[in-house]
């Protein structure tokens, strides 16, 4: 009987402990269990938003920047487009004032109406020559050299041959010398050659020159009408000598020499 009654305190103290233990674990378990603190839904307001704005909003407020970016540089553009248009705008204005014209609009005239600027600058008012345009003798006479510039012509002073890029009219000495076409005068020179030489243009690139003369009556820049006296026919240089006394008369166009007999006017 004492042996079971020892072993009966023996459970009875084990059986105590182990409530102690389980009501001690209890104790301590609804300690922490009760001691949470519900979560403060303030504070997750406070974690994502630093500024008391939401972040949905910051996300608004980028797309609308982000948004904004291209409407600016087409304004930019805008701005560069429409300061072009005012230059251009501008510069139309200032062609109209002073009366231009673009390509599309000249006549097809152009190239002789240069010409005709050009010999209106050059003092040639009212001076005009072209390939249907004639020209009266300046002296009466026969031809001792004729214009040739394909074949040979024989020069007997020269005793030679040789192409011939002017004529020789016979004349007097001292016989007046008339201007053959309205003209001004370009030059007024000497040469061993051909004498005391007179050179006038009738326009659009016509050119004559007298020579052989002596008592100039014209002086450079002169205009001087169809039938103004010139000068008088002078004795001849040493390079016409057998030929005798004449009127050299050279006619160009552009520079290069053309037959001045294909502009005489024979019927007066």
């Amino acid at each position: 009987m004492a042996y079971k009654r020892r072993f009966f305190n023996d459970k009875t103290i084990v059986a105590a402990a182990a409530v102690g233990v389980l009501t001690v674990s209890a104790i301590v378990g609804g300690a922490l269990l009760g001691g949470e603190e519900p979560k403060n839904n303030s504070s997750i307001v406070d974690l994502s938003d630093d500024n008391g704005v939401d972040v949905s909003e910051q996300d608004d407020v980028k797309a609308e920047n982000t948004g904004n970016e291209a409407p600016t540089d087409s304004a930019d553009l805008d701005n560069i487009e429409g300061e072009g248009q005012e230059v251009a705008d501008n510069t139309s204005q200032l062609d109209e004032e002073r009366g231009s014209t673009t390509p599309e609009t000249e006549s097809a005239d152009t190239p002789s109406e240069e010409i005709e600027e050009s010999d209106a600058a050059s003092g040639l008012v009212g001076v005009n020559f072209d390939a249907a345009s004639t020209i009266i003798w300046p002296v009466e006479g026969n031809i001792l050299i004729d214009y040739d510039m394909e074949n040979t012509v024989y020069f007997a002073t020269l005793d030679l041959y040789k192409c011939s890029d002017a004529v020789c009219v016979q004349s007097e000495v001292g016989t007046p010398v008339y201007a053959g076409h309205a003209c001004v005068v370009e030059e007024i020179a000497y040469n061993s050659e051909i004498g005391n030489n007179v050179t006038v243009s009738m326009g659009n690139g016509y050119m004559l020159t007298y020579g052989q003369l002596k008592d100039v009556q014209i002086e450079k820049g002169a205009t001087v009408e169809e039938g103004d006296l010139i000068g008088y026919i002078g004795t001849p240089t040493k390079y016409y000598s057998v030929e005798g006394s004449h009127l050299y008369m050279k006619m160009t166009k552009d520079g290069s020499p053309i037959d001045p007999l294909d502009y005489l006017n024979y019927e007066e």
